[in-house]
């Protein structure tokens, strides 16, 4: 008989233990949810390249996707919409964003690195990064790259 209580005393308490590790995500989350976006941190990871996107750049393509981040509810910000968004630009490799229970907004991205400069037969010429992805030029990035010469007018 009395192992038979202390089982139904074990068993209660994991069953408790459990409702209220789920009534404190609940009460988080809906906490979070209805949090204004205080602030966005842009971090990117330029490895050993030079600069080829800009936070301002990043704060221009959120701005003119209609992603306004600060001041907006938390709940109504799409993550996913924004990483999409920034995974378009050529030179991003990688893009993580998220917040934390305080209203921050983080938007971790690598950058692509360029390895190679190509010039195709017009004297156009564009940037291979190490996984061979096209990477169009800029102008005030044009140093340090060993450059090959195509023999064919495109390159894309």
């Amino acid at each position: 008989m009395k192992k038979r209580i202390l089982r139904i005393l074990y068993f209660a308490m994991w069953g408790l233990l459990t409702c209220g590790v789920f009534t404190l995500m609940g009460y988080t989350n809906a906490e979070q949810n209805g949090t204004y976006c205080k602030q966005v941190i842009i971090n990117i990871d330029y490895g050993k390249s030079d600069t080829l996107i800009s936070r301002q750049d990043v704060r221009n393509i959120l701005k003119f996707s209609g992603n306004r981040l600060k001041g907006e509810i938390i709940g109504y910000i799409n993550f996913e919409r924004i990483e999409k968004e920034l995974r378009k630009q050529p030179y991003v490799s990688s893009v993580e964003v998220f917040n934390n229970l305080e209203g921050t907004v983080e938007i971790d991205i690598i950058q692509r690195q360029p390895i190679l400069r190509v010039f195709n037969v017009k004297n156009e010429s564009f940037y291979l990064d190490a996984s061979g992805k096209v990477l169009p030029s800029i102008q005030c990035f044009q140093h340090g790259f060993p450059l090959q010469m195509a023999s064919s007018g495109n390159h894309s």
